[in-house]
């Protein structure tokens, strides 16, 4: 299988046997993994973006807990949320319907999802810019979507079959990869898995994570559920206009606990879009509290949306808790599996990093957040 293979069921899939292979521009993946990523800019028409999986294909553990089992679920999931978002009008990628109609191109072993393409460069960015990714993020965690149906508890990908044509139709978005009930169970599973193996060295860190964890599910009953984006950073930020941002990249949106997605943004808005690197390249993800940066996000999102109490209590423990999925998965890897080499210890630098900064980042937004609400724990 090659390149040229692929982009000719691509063309066919959505009717574009007219458009010029070289029209084609591969920007992400490779045919001979699980999946690859291509631009379309065919002449006259609105750039649109695909991404071909193979449809036996795991999908990766760092995007799904455990409620999305193959790769049609996951790539289902993606279309549900955003036909959702734009039902509600909020500015995001739109799904490209192949010919036959459906959210899903189904070729073979390869499966496919099309969207249009975010025209503009990504954020730098500058405090204007953070403020508006922190409103662009407060607006989606506001949409109304009580009493819209997501995926089923058996994990359905959120579409229906219509009549004899075979062609799917909305029914609500999917869930994000940190939906808590699949989420927080993984990664308790996985810190209990390695508790035995932890060295002295990393006890501490080990210790935060899990409490963290823990504290989150202690307070799911008290939590706001919504639509949430799952890695708001600048590098998933495109000025789209003079006065506009929007939010690219959704893989790891849908349902889940705003307030987490809040969290991880605050923190990851600490780096820049494309961040330098020393000759090692590990000291480019590394970060440090900012004031201006936090106020400039929490400002924005607070201006379209107030955290509730539950949410403000749970505030440090909801920036720490993407450390704590993705770090449960590093410890795994490393501790029981076996994993080592640079990319790992960058991966546990990061982590280490993460959790060191969560509690000042957490206090700086909180003022921002609530008015100047009791100090989070």
């Amino acid at each position: 299988m090659n390149d040229a293979a692929v982009v000719g069921r691509v063309l066919r899939e959505y009717h574009a046997r007219g458009t010029d292979p070289a029209a084609l521009c591969r920007v992400g993946g490779s045919v001979h993994a699980a999946s690859v990523t291509y631009l379309v800019r065919p002449d006259g028409v609105p750039a649109w973006v695909v991404r071909a999986c193979r449809e036996d294909a795991p999908v990766p553990v760092h995007l799904v807990a455990t409620g999305v089992p193959t790769m049609l679920d996951w790539l289902l999931s993606q279309a549900g949320t955003l036909d959702c978002l734009e039902v509600r009008g909020y500015p995001a990628p739109r799904v490209i319907r192949t010919r036959a109609g459906d959210p899903v191109g189904m070729d073979g072993i390869w499966l496919t999802l099309a969207t249009t393409f975010v025209e503009g460069p990504l954020i730098r960015p500058s405090l204007a810019q953070l403020r508006m990714l922190g409103a662009a993020l407060g607006r989606l965690h506001a949409l109304d979507v009580a009493g819209v149906p997501g995926r089923d508890a058996a994990g359905g990908s959120g579409y229906g079959v219509a009549g004899g044509a075979g062609r799917e139709v909305a029914g609500g978005p999917g869930r994000a990869s940190w939906y808590p009930e699949e989420a927080i169970p993984a990664t308790l599973a996985r810190l209990d898995a390695v508790e035995a193996l932890v060295p002295d060295g990393w006890r501490e860190m080990y210790a935060q994570l899990r409490r963290s964890t823990v504290a989150v599910q202690d307070g799911l009953g008290g939590l706001p559920r919504g639509v949430v984006h799952g890695d708001a950073w600048p590098g998933n930020v495109v000025q789209s206009g003079a006065d506009t941002v929007t939010l690219i990249d959704w893989e790891t949106g849908g349902l889940g606990l705003p307030v987490l997605d809040l969290g991880n943004c605050l923190i990851e808005s600490l780096l820049d879009s494309k961040p330098s690197a020393d000759e090692s390249g590990a000291a480019a993800w590394l970060v440090e509290p900012d004031e201006d940066r936090v106020a400039a996000v929490a400002g924005g999102y607070a201006s379209q949306r107030q955290l509730c109490d539950a949410e403000m209590a749970l505030l440090a423990e909801a920036v720490r808790f993407g450390s704590c999925y993705v770090g449960a998965i590093h410890l795994y890897q490393v501790l029981a599996e076996g994993v080592s080499g640079r990319s790992m210890d960058v991966r546990m630098e990061r982590l280490r990093n993460r959790v060191a900064v969560s509690e000042p980042v957490a206090r700086l937004a909180s003022p921002h957040l609530a008015g100047g609400a009791e100090t989070v724990r």
